[in-house]
This record gives C-alpha cells, sequence and structure tokens, in this order.
C-alpha cells in the first residue's frame, strides 16, 4: 500500500494534509500511543486533533476519565475519503469530521486536509445538504435566532440579540458562511466539544484547525454535507472497510445494504472477502479501516509522546 504524506507528523501532533492518487483514497496511518498520566480521553482527542467520539469509539470499554496509565490508545489516524472525492469541502456527520479536496500545486497529485468537527446535538439536526462557501468572515459578530435565545431563557441563561467578537463569542474567529441560510463552518470558544455532537446546527472546529482551514478555502467552493456511516476502499489487492456508528441497529438496516453491495463488487475482482469481519466491523462501528481480504489484520504505529510533567483535564465542560 502507497500512503502520500504531505506533512510529516511531530509527537503530538498527527499532519492535517496528505497527498494521494485518485486510485489510493486510504490516507493516514493507524497509531497507538502509550497513556500518561492524568490523561483522558479528551485531553488525548486535543493533543493529537481528533473528535473525542472518534478516540472513544476506537477504544471501545475504555474509561473516558482514567483511561489507565501505561495502556495502549488507539489513534484512528487514518480515514477512508467519503464519496465523491473530488474537489470541495466534504462533511461526513456519521464520523464528524471535514475533508477539503483540491489540486496539488507542488506535485500535481490530488490533497486533501481533513479535521475532526463539532455537528448538531438532539433537534438541532446539522441538514444534509449540497451548498457553497458564500462568505468568508474573519472575527464574526454572533446573532443569535430566535430559537436559540429561547432555549437559553427557558435556562436561565438569556443572551443578547448580537454577541461581538472576543472570548465570549461561540463562533470563534473565523467563519465560513455556507449557503444553507443560517449554517456556518466556524471555530469555537470551547474547543473541548469538538468531536461531539454539541451545536446547533453549524459545523464547529478547534481554533487552530479552523484558522488553517479559513486560509486555503476560497468564496465559492462546492461544499456536501452526507451522512456516510460506511466507507470502502480498494488499495492494491485490498479491500478496506470502514464503519462509524457502532450498536445503532437501524444505521446497519439503512445503510449497510449498500455497502455489502460495494465489497461485493469488489470481490467480483477474484479477492477473497472475510464477510464475517465486515459484519462485525460495522456492529463495532470504531471509525478504524479495516482490511476485509482473508488473512489480512489492521497495522499499527507506535508514536511516540513528549513528557508532560503535570497533565491536567479540562475543567469546562460547558458545551
Amino acid at each position: 500500500m502507497v500512503v502520500w504524506l504531505a506533512l510529516a507528523p511531530v509527537a503530538g501532533v498527527l499532519p492535517a494534509t496528505y497527498e494521494f492518487a485518485p486510485n489510493h483514497t486510504l490516507i493516514g496511518v493507524l497509531q497507538k500511543a502509550v497513556v500518561q498520566p492524568q490523561d483522558t480521553i479528551l485531553t488525548l482527542a486535543k493533543e493529537f486533533d481528533l473528535g473525542y467520539e472518534e478516540v472513544a469509539a476506537a477504544n471501545p470499554g475504555m474509561d473516558p476519565w482514567v483511561p489507565g496509565e501505561g495502556a495502549d490508545v488507539i489513534l484512528p489516524s487514518q480515514f477512508i475519503l467519503p464519496r465523491p472525492s473530488y474537489r470541495g469541502i466534504y462533511v461526513n456527520l456519521a464520523e464528524m469530521r471535514v475533508y477539503r479536496v483540491a489540486a496539488s500545486a507542488a506535485s500535481g497529485r490530488m490533497s486533501v486536509e481533513t479535521y475532526p468537527i463539532s455537528i448538531g446535538r438532539g433537534d438541532w439536526q446539522t441538514p444534509v445538504a449540497r451548498t457553497k462557501v458564500i462568505d468568508k468572515i474573519v472575527n464574526p459578530t454572533w446573532y443569535p435566532p430566535a430559537s436559540v435565545r429561547r432555549e437559553h431563557e427557558l435556562l436561565g441563561d438569556p443572551l443578547p440579540r448580537s454577541v461581538p467578537p472576543g472570548e465570549d463569542n461561540p463562533l470563534g474567529k473565523y467563519a465560513l458562511q455556507l449557503g444553507v441560510p443560517g449554517y456556518f463552518i466556524h471555530g469555537t470558544n470551547r474547543p473541548y466539544a469538538i468531536g461531539m455532537k454539541a451545536t446547533h446546527g453549524c459545523i464547529r472546529m478547534r481554533p487552530a484547525d479552523i484558522e488553517q482551514f479559513f486560509r486555503n478555502v476560497q468564496r465559492g467552493v462546492p461544499v456536501t454535507i452526507q451522512f456516510q456511516p460506511f466507507k470502502t476502499a480498494l488499495i492494491e489487492g485490498v479491500v478496506y472497510f470502514e464503519a462509524h456508528g457502532g450498536g445503532d441497529t437501524e444505521l446497519m438496516d439503512r445503510h449497510l445494504g449498500a455497502a455489502i453491495h460495494e465489497v461485493s463488487l469488489l470481490a467480483k475482482r477474484g479477492i477473497a472477502i472475510d464477510w464475517e469481519r465486515l459484519i462485525e466491523t460495522a456492529k463495532q462501528g470504531r471509525g478504524i479501516p479495516v482490511p476485509l481480504n482473508r488473512g489480512a489484520s489492521p497495522v499499527f504505529k507506535t508514536t511516540p509522546r513528549a513528557p508532560v510533567a503535570a497533565r491536567r483535564p479540562p475543567t469546562d465542560y460547558v458545551f
């Protein structure tokens, strides 16, 4: 398997940008790291720029607050690109991750940058849509919709009609306005909620991530917001299958059939598929690309971590 990395990772940081060939839609490398004192799933997700749910799903059974000093934590840092992987921005709600695909001027290959995101919660679902970026705003002012103001009033936390730029602004320093009225891809003043269903429908990114993303995005770029819980890829004779939303039987009923059909088409090339592994991978929904060829297994790289004398869990859990 060939995977091109545009940026080499350093300890504690995963690359955000990768290069890939059209027939190599698997990017990144699966990694493991050793849990250090005072680590939590939240601090690990922040350190490696992953989403909270991503790390939790990849490590089922691990205590989110006391993961266990010395234990191996899986870093789900390998991704099958969502389909279609043409130029533009792709938001996959099922994995709470955004991708920006573009041509690489340096190499002539395609490049993709990807980041964890937060999406809508409860009755505030992020809509599935095809739209575009219609504006780029630095230091945005937040105008809370009437519905959000009503919610806060019921909680005894009334909001003003506008919130100026600054530490109290939930949009952060950068916002990309989408063609769907009222929806943005923006930063946040509460980054520990990244990788959770925690917003009123907008797409939220960590401050450092949105800064780079904002710089690379042009007005008018197409944006596809989709729900794709199962993804497949054929890389040098190996079929990979990535599943999100473990334990959701309704999800499997609605989407698994199409994924099985895709794998069946690939199996016609003479590839022996482990069908039991596919079903088990779908049930677990750990968000890790799993090779389905009989006898194949995921490969993990051990990632060193810089020693930190004292790690503190976050104290602000208001999302």
